[in-house]
Formats: structure tokens, sequence, C-alpha cells
């Protein structure tokens, strides 16, 4: 009896191995591509700041953050590349283990041991701390030359040879336990140190360990020991107080090496072998996974779960790999499937899965694998469209070529069991009692009843709105419901009649695709184009992109049991959930990154088995979605600021340049601590990272700068912030992060620093300036006083003088008198003399009156003239629909300081090229206006008429035909010009060629976030007799990726005047130009506008202003 039983729980493992084996699961990988130094992957650790750390064979070691692999060698100090394991002490040191010795990291520098401390031809070691703090090594050459050692006082001690018990002995495993006990195995004992001496440890079978070596041990939350043997065959056991039993492995792993066991958080035990994949037990089961169900790779060396619960495989040549877990499984071309591309889905009475093929019939899932059915469907039966268990073992398929029955591996035609004829497209097919509902394509609905033989058929005839069926479907209250081209068609089980729901009745699309019922009766709708349809049996609503659904188009719909709406759609599958007042209240989407494979769902390929689980047709296969596997990550990310810029370049803090900014750097990531920067060092950019492995590439960003911002940033993947022209005073930036499902981090990481106060604005400046100006007053009071004394003495000593004179001028007075009478006689005759002079004067202003009148009426035609002349130049500008049609998305800042201006911009297309420049030319008004025009004529003879398209060889003719149409090889005109010239030519992979030569002018662009910046020649067009007939400028080339913003300018903005009688600078121009880059250049303009008005403010414009911006 008991070897029955054995044999029966041995088929039963089989059975369910073979049907684990029959779908893939989902791994991610990470080698050479993504940046790590080499496939071979030998340990993993995660350490306390979140980052995981790789050991490789070669490529000395890696520090992965989710996105990017930052690599450590011997060119850092690492003792030797060839690295195999690694570990984190409670100080937070990295240690490594090498072929060539043990190094410590403590985030600065490598502390290494090698030859001398007796580490040499390290194949494999493990590293531990014990309770007390000590560093324990143990180092395999070879089993027989395995060795212990301890740190103790910055030397290593031999432990092996100061331990009788041990000394001659071959040491197979050195693992530690959860009370940081340590195991040793040998070959005739199991060995228990507690940190004083050994025990053995006791076994019931006295003989086990002669005829068993341990090589791996793990330990489960239990307390209960698991070994693995590797011996001509290989076993997994466990161990619980000297009893030792097996755990039955698959037969391929019998013949593979187990390289290491690990215990994961929930009590799982995973072999990591060097031939047949990796193991997972359960306590229950055991769960291979090799390349035949998705691991890359058979041969694998170590195994480990970071802190959010991923499972990371290091393997030897696909690098490191993370298991997403069961999340999603799917079936694909390797597990035997004929066709990739599935449609409908049907679970039978017997548990098993059926699925139609595109074009290569149909295939069941079942304890055995996958089967398939009918593969000639693709040249004879068109695909499959709907599956239904008509009779238990008895399967009815509709397809393009009508209905077939399936019992065992015979099919049979059915169409005339149905009185249709033959090669007829049908649709799904719904049971419900002794019914069967189906229809045939773009022509009736049909009813058929399986007991009477009775069939209905409902057209355009008896009230069907459209014949072009995609599904039906049925409620709880066995009511049917038909989704077509033309809307939603409900046969009423109670009236027995016909009711159609059209666009009029609130629908949002006429083409409805698939439907789906919740557990309150709500009916829900996927259309193609209209988004989601819930209806609540008295009103229609929608739900679209509008509401924070990811798109419109919906190919199928489903409701899990918890309630979740489940969207099918090109980009994946989306998870609703809903409020009491059916807004959305969460969405979630699954894409790749979180394990959908298939990624474009197929028209009504969705289905809800008898577990709970939704399966998925897609065109790379099915997918199954298990609900219980779907744990929420509720570990938020590790945050670190990883790099601190000045003025967006990197900077050295333990430099001689900036090492009096701070007092020191942090270990890890060389930050500036209690960083205080100069007034004028005042431009910082930060850059962080939120360490979260589940999904990193969705991981949100929020930031904010205390002393400079009142809020928090919007959430935004760019782990990036940017602060420019900072005020003196304490600053404090706060950093929050959120990962894939949007659990952010409580507390903010907090990074303070110090922009220090210039000396004239600090107290002690102030109050001196204060005290000696009032001393300068005082002084200046007291010196007065001594003036006005001095001066009322001068006064009252000219006082006594005049008198005296007064009393002589009396006199004098009375003999004036008598000539005052001849004098008024000569007066009379001078009035008169007088007023005939008057009417000359009022003659004379009359006439300036009528002149001032002629200057007026002249001055109104000059401005006349000047507006003419305005007009005229306007239309030599490019239109705006020409720039829109030649450049997309652009603006045009253009400012002219009076009526006409001297900067101008040309632009000009022709066989694929795109010539466009700013022209800056000297002075402005009048003067600027004529050169404008002599620049523009000149420019369309020299690329149009004389098809010169070299930007620097354009900019030589232009100086030349300048000089010689000023004349100034002879006269003393000095007119100029300044200008940009760009050539852009499409080239492969959407990317643009910039070509670009300046005259005293730059070319700028932002690209991901960063300035760059093309300085022109520092040789202007033109001028006066002592510039040299020719010049020559420079070509210069950059290659552009499609959304790369470009700009291009005068220097009137950066000389554009201030209130303050400053300019407005050429860093304030880089600086608002990058801050304002992310957004559309429409946006740009209106910025732009708003910052110039606000800097100049009252001041007078100084020049004419351009800025032109474009997107390649």
């Amino acid at each position: 009896m008991r070897n029955i039983l054995l044999g029966l729980f041995f088929l039963g493992l089989i059975a369910t191995q073979a049907k684990l084996n029959a779908q893939q699961y989902n791994f991610r990988g990470y080698s050479l591509e993504e940046g790590l130094p080499q496939s071979q992957v030998y340990a993993i650790v995660q350490d306390s700041r979140g980052s995981l750390w790789q050991a490789t064979q070669g490529g000395g070691i890696s520090r992965f953050n989710g996105e990017k692999f930052d690599v450590f060698t011997i060119r850092e100090g690492l003792v030797d590349n060839q690295a195999n394991y690694l570990f984190e002490d409670s100080k937070k040191n990295l240690w490594i283990a090498t072929y060539r010795g043990i190094s410590k990291f403590d985030g600065v520098k490598f502390t290494n041991y090698g030859e001398k401390e007796g580490f040499s031809n390290v194949n494999f070691a493990r590293i531990y701390e014990d309770a007390k703090g000590t560093i324990w090594v143990y180092t395999q050459e070879g089993f027989k030359n395995a060795k212990i050692f301890y740190l103790k006082n910055g030397k290593f001690v031999n432990f092996k040879k100061e331990t009788p018990q041990l000394d001659e002995q071959e040491i197979f495993t050195f693992y530690q336990t959860k009370d940081k006990n340590f195991l040793i195995s040998t070959r005739q004992d199991l060995w228990r140190f507690d940190g004083k001496r050994l025990t053995a440890l006791p076994f019931n079978n006295a003989e086990f360990l002669q005829n068993n070596t341990i090589h791996q041990i793990t330990e489960d939350k239990e307390g209960n020991l698991f070994f693995a043997s590797n011996m001509q065959e290989t076993f997994l056991r466990k161990y619980v107080n000297g009893n030792v039993s097996d755990v039955a492995l698959p037969e391929s792993f019998k013949k593979a090496a187990v390289a290491q066991l690990y215990t994961d958080s929930k009590n799982n035990i995973w072999a990591a072998t060097t031939g047949a994949g990796v193991l997972k037990y359960d306590g229950k089961s055991v769960q291979p996974f090799s390349t035949k169900n998705g691991l890359a790779v058979n041969r694998i060396f170590c195994i480990y779960e970071d802190t959010e619960g991923n499972i990371w495989i290091g393997t030897d040549g696909e690098g490191l790999v993370r298991y997403t877990g069961d999340r999603f499984i799917y079936l694909n071309a390797q597990d035997g499937l004929v066709s990739e591309n599935i449609r409908p889905i049907y679970e039978s009475s017997d548990g098993s899965i059926w699925f139609g093929m595109v074009g290569a019939g149909v295939a069941k899932l079942d304890s055995t694998g996958v089967s398939t059915y009918m593969t000639d469907i693709g040249t004879t039966l068109g695909s499959i469209r709907g599956i239904i268990e008509v009779s238990k073992g008895r399967m009815l398929f509709s397809s393009d070529a009508g209905l077939y029955y399936l019992v065992g591996k015979s099919k049979r035609h059915a169409n005339k069991d149905f009185g249709l004829p033959e090669n007829q497209r049908t649709t799904n097919v719904v049971k419900i009692g002794d019914e069967l509902w189906f229809a045939l394509h773009n022509v009736k609905l049909i009813c058929y009843n399986t007991v009477t033989k009775e069939t209905k058929e409902f057209t355009k005839r008896q009230g069907l709105i459209d014949a072009g069926i995609h599904y039906i479907g049925k409620d709880s209250k066995n009511n049917i419901w038909i989704c077509s081209n033309s809307g939603i068609t409900k046969y009423d089980r109670a009236s027995k009649s016909l009711i159609n729901y059209t666009t009029k009745d609130g629908l949002p699309d006429k083409w409805m695709l698939h439907m789906a019922e919740d557990k309150k009766g709500r009916l829900w709708f996927a259309t193609f184009g209209g988004g989601v349809v819930c209806y609540d049996g008295q009103k229609f609503k929608t739900i679209t992109t509008k509401d924070g659904i990811g798109t419109d188009i919906i190919y199928s719909i489903q409701v899990d049991n918890n309630g979740y709406v489940w969207l099918g759609t090109q980009n994946g599958v989306e998870r609703l959930s809903f409020d009491d007042q059916g807004k959305v209240k969460e969405l979630k989407s699954y894409g790749k990154v979180e394990g959908f494979v298939g990624i474009e769902n197929n028209g009504q390929a969705g289905y809800k088995d008898s577990q709970g689980n939704l399966w998925f047709g897609t065109i790379k296969g099915l997918i199954k979605y298990n609900p219980k596997a779907d744990v929420s990550n509720d570990t938020p990310p590790k945050i670190n600021v990883t790099n601190l810029r000045l003025f967006f370049k990197p900077v050295n803090w333990v430099s001689e340049e900036y090492k009096d900014y701070h007092q020191g750097t942090s270990s890890w990531f060389s930050l500036p601590q209690i960083l205080k920067l100069p007034h004028n060092v005042n431009h910082v950019s930060f850059d962080f990272e939120a360490l979260s492995f589940g999904a990193p590439e969705k991981v949100l960003y929020r930031w904010k700068l205390e002393g400079a911002d009142e809020v928090w940033s919007p959430a935004i993947r760019k782990p990036e912030a940017i602060y420019a022209n900072l005020s003196p005073g304490k600053y404090t930036l706060k950093v929050r992060a959120a990962n894939s499902d949007g659990v952010w981090t409580k507390e903010p990481l907090k990074y303070s620093f110090e922009i220090k106060t210039p000396f004239w604005e600090m107290w002690w400046f102030r109050i001196t300036v204060l005290l000696v100006l009032a001393a300068i007053i005082i002084i200046a009071v007291r010196i007065r006083i001594k003036g006005i004394e001095a001066q009322k003495e001068k006064l009252q000593f000219m006082v006594d003088k005049k008198t005296q004179e007064v009393r002589k001028q009396n006199e004098e007075i009375l003999e004036k008198s008598r000539l005052l009478k001849t004098q008024k006689d000569e007066l009379l005759v001078q009035t008169e003399e007088l007023r005939q002079q008057q009417e000359e004067n009022i003659a004379q202003r009359e006439f300036i009156e009528q002149k001032n009148v002629e200057l007026n009426r002249q001055n109104e035609q000059i401005l006349s003239s000047i507006h003419s002349a305005q007009t005229i130049q306007q239309a030599i500008l490019p239109f705006p629909e020409r720039l829109e049609k030649v450049l997309g998305d652009y603006f045009i800042l253009y400012k002219p300081k009076d009526i006409v201006s001297g900067d101008f911009y040309w632009l000009y297309h022709i066989d694929g090229l795109t010539f466009i420049s700013v022209i800056d030319c000297t002075g402005h008004g009048v003067q600027g206006a004529f050169m404008s025009m002599i620049g523009y004529s000149l420019l369309n003879e020299i690329i149009i008429d004389k098809k010169i398209h070299e930007p620097s060889k354009i900019l030589e003719r232009l100086h030349k035909l300048t000089r010689v149409a000023l004349k100034q090889d002879r006269t003393n005109n000095r007119e100029g010009m300044e200008m940009v010239m760009c050539r852009l030519e499409k080239v492969e992979d959407e990317k643009t060629k910039v070509t670009f030569a300046g005259a005293k002018r730059p070319f700028h662009y932002v690209q991901n976030g960063r300035f760059w910046e093309l300085k022109g020649d520092r040789e202007s067009i033109g001028g006066g007799r002592h510039e040299p007939e020719v010049k020559t400028f420079t070509d210069q080339t950059v290659t552009l990726p499609k959304g790369t913003k470009c700009y291009l300018s005068s220097d009137g903005l950066i000389d554009n005047p201030t209130p303050r009688r400053t300019k407005f600078g050429r860093n304030h121009f880089i600086a608002f130009l990058v801050e304002n880059a992310y957004m559309s250049m429409e946006a740009q303009k209106q910025a732009w506008e708003e910052e110039i008005a606000f800097s100049q403010r009252d001041a007078e414009q100084r020049d004419d202003i351009t800025v032109m911006g474009f997107k390649v």
C-alpha cells in the first residue's frame, strides 16, 4: 500500500511539474547592453542605501540603481577584477571576495588583503559578521585547501589552525544561522560554533555524513536546516532535530550541482544550480525554472531577494536576471502553440483552458501540458471565433467556416445540425440552459434549442440593429447582449423582445466589441474608439482618456472577483476601480515592465476562469493573470542624492579649488558636508536616485528647496533639480519618491547648504557704514557752524562799510536826480523806438509759426515713409505659414527698437535642405533697416542664385559682397553684420544634421535637459577700411535626435537694459532658456515676452531684439 501511495505521489508530482513547465515565467535580464561589466554574476547583495551590487568574473563589481550600472575595478582600487562574493557589515562597509584576495570598500577607498594575509587563488568565498562585530571569511581553493579567517586588530587570523577539531579536516561549507552561530561542514561532522566552542549537530542516522557531504546550507524561518549534497547525484534534504528527509527533485536537477541555497522572506527555499536552472521549494512542492519556461540560461551561480521581494539571479553568460513573480504567466510557441496570436478563451467543465489560435486551430491547456487540435484550420476553416462546451467532453467551436464539434480528437462539421449553410462565418456561442445563441456574421442572430431543435432568427426586420456582430454576452438575468457595428442590442428575457441602444441613447461610439458584468449588476462595454461604457440599468456612462484611462480603443473587458474592471488594449492591460459616484478611483497599468509581455490584446480575447484567474489573448501568446500573486509593493523607494553640480558642471569637491567650501565629503557619493558657497556661486543642480527595482522606469520624484520654493514640484520621472540665481541664505533640499504602485516615501531626504551673504550685506558692515556716515555728518555740521560764525563777522564788517558808502551815495543821488530829468526825455524817444521793434518781432513770430506748420507736415511725410519701409521690411521676412510648414514647432520673438529694425531673420528650403539665419545689422532704425535690405538681397543672391550651400562659404561670400556694396575699401563706411547661419538636413533614425557657421553669434540647443553652445567665429560681416577683404569662417556640424530644441538670436536681448542700469546678460539668457526648454515653443515665446517685460520695466529698449526657437 505504501508503495502504491508513493507511486501516486510521484505521478502527481510529475504531472504538476509538466503543467508548470507548460507555461512561461517572466524574467528580465540585465547584461552588457545595459551596462553590466561582465556577463557572469557570482554574487548579489543589496546595501543599506538600497543599491544592488554584483560580483562578476573579470569585470570587477558593479552598483545597480535600477537604471544604470556604476563599475568598480582595479583602476578604482579593487584588489582583483575576478570577484565572487559580496557582504555589507554593520558599519556599512562593503566586503568583496576576489580571486587574489579580499577588499573592503567604505565608499571612498578600498582596503585590500592579499597573499600576505593568507588570501590567494580564492575560487569560492563566504563573508559574515558575528554578534560582536567580528568579520569572518571562508575561502576555498578546493575542499582540501578551505580556510576560515576572522579579523582581529586589523589582521586576519586563521581560525582553522587554532581549532584542533578542524585543523586537518576538509571543510565543505561555512554558513551563518539567524542566531549568528556558524555551521561548518566536514566529512565526519556538521559543527555549530557559537563564538566560544564547537558542538557537533546530532544525526539520528549515524552514517549519514559518511555517505553524504553537505556542500550548501540554508535555514528557514522556523530554524529548520536544508542541505544540498553535490555527489554523483544531487540531493536536497531537510534537517529537523537530527532527522533528515529528502525533498523530491525533478530528474533534470539530480545531475546539476547546487551552487547556492537561499531562503526568501516568504520562507521559500531556492536552489541555484550549475546546469538545471533554479528550483523553488515552498514546503509542499517544487517549482523548477529553466530555459524551458522562460529562464535565459540553466547555469546559475547565486540567488538574492531585495527589500521589495524581487528575486535576483546571477547567471553564467546572461548577466543579472530579475524574476518578476507569478503575477503574469504566459504560453508561447516554446510551449507548443502553433500560433501565438490568441483570440477566444474558454474553460471546460474539467478545468481545462481552451483557446483559439488565429489561422492555426485550437489548443487545450491541462495538467499534461498543451494539446493542439484542428491545426488545418488555417487552410480550411479560417480562424476560431468562439468556444463552448455543449455537454461534458463535447466541445463546439464557431469559426469563419461555421460550427464544428470536437469530441476527443475527432472533429465534425456541425452547420447541418443547426440548419445552416456550409462555410458560413459564425460569432462566439453563448449557452443558456438548453439554448445556444450565436450569429451568422452580417446575416442574422440565431437562438437554437438543443432539446426541441427549434430555431429563432433575428434580423433587421425583427428589430436587430445590425447583423455585423462582434460579440454575444449574457447577464446574470440571462438576458442576451449583442455588441455590433451600430451599437448594442438586448434580448430581454422577460418581454422576449429586442431593445436597441445607439449613440442617441448615450453611447459614445457605434462600434461595440466586448462586454462583462460586475457583482452590482452593472454592465461594462468595450468600444473601438469611444472608451469604456458602464450601464447601470438606467443610463450609460462613458469613461475615456479624459477620465484617466490610457486609450479609448478597448479590445476586451473583464471584471475580476475583487470588483476591478480590466481593459485589454494595444499597450497592455489596465485595472480600474471606481468610487460610489462612478468616477475612476484608481488606475494601474500593466505592460512589459510588469510582466505582461504580450502587450497588444486581441478583440474579445478575455476570460475569467473558475479560480478567479484572468486570461488574455494577445498577438504574442496566451497570458494568465493570478490575482493572488499580484501583491502591491508597499516598500517606498530609498533615495540618495548622487551628485551636486555648479553651473551645470560636475565638481571635484576634494580639489583645492573647492575644499574651502565645505567640511568634508560623504562616503558613498562624495557630497560636500556643511556646504557654504560664495554669493556668486549660486547656480546649483542636484542629481538624485530612488531605488525601487520592481518597475524602476515608473519611479516618480517630487522635490522642494526650502528657502526658495513655496510648494513641492509636480511628480515627474526626471531625477534632477536645477536652481539658478539663488539669493544668499540657508536652503534645504527635500526629495520624495514613489514606486510604481504609488507608495511615497514618508519622510523626504534632506540636504542642507548655504549661500554666503556678501560682506556689503552683512550687519556689521551696514552698522560700520552708518557710524561712518554719522561721524561725517557731525563733522560737517561743526564745520558749517564755524563757517556761519565767520561769515557773520564778515557781514557785520561789510554792513558798516556799506553804511558809509550809502551816505556818500545819497549825496550823489541828489546830483543824479537832476540828470534823470534829462534822461527821461531821452527814454521817451527810446520807447517809441521799442514800439516799432515790437511790431517787427510780431511779424517774425508769425513767419516762424508758418515754418513750424511746414516742418510738421514734412515730419508726417517722413513717418509715413518709415511706416511704408516697415511694411516693406516685414514683407521680406518669412511668413508664419512658411515657417510652420518648414520648421513645424517654432517661435519668433521679434522686437525692433524703432519702427524699422536692423535685425531680420531669413529662411530658405530646397531639396531636403533648410537654411535658417538670424542677422543683426549695424545700428537700428532707418540705418539698420537699409542694411537689412542689403543683407536680405545678398543672401538671396548667394544661396538661391549662386547656390552656395556651405554656411561658412555663405558668410565669406556675404562679407565680400557687403564690402563691395558699401564701397568700404575707399570710403569711411564701417557698417556690417553679426549673424548665425544654419543648414538643416534630415538623416537616418529621424535625426537632423545641423551645419552651423557664425559671425560673432553662437548656436544654442537643449538636448535631454542639457544646454549646449556652438560658438561662432570672432569675425563680423563687413566693416571699415582696416578690415581684410577676405575673411574665413568655420563650419561646425552636430547631429541632433528628434525633439531637440534649437535657438538663434541677436545680441539685442543680452544687451537690453534693466531699471538697475545693468544688462539682461548672457547668464540670465542661458539660465532662462534652459529652465523653459521643456515647454512648447508657443509657451516659451510667452515666457520670454513676460521675462523681458519684467526685467526691462521702465527702462528704454537699447537695441533691436530677435530670438528664434524651433524643434527638430
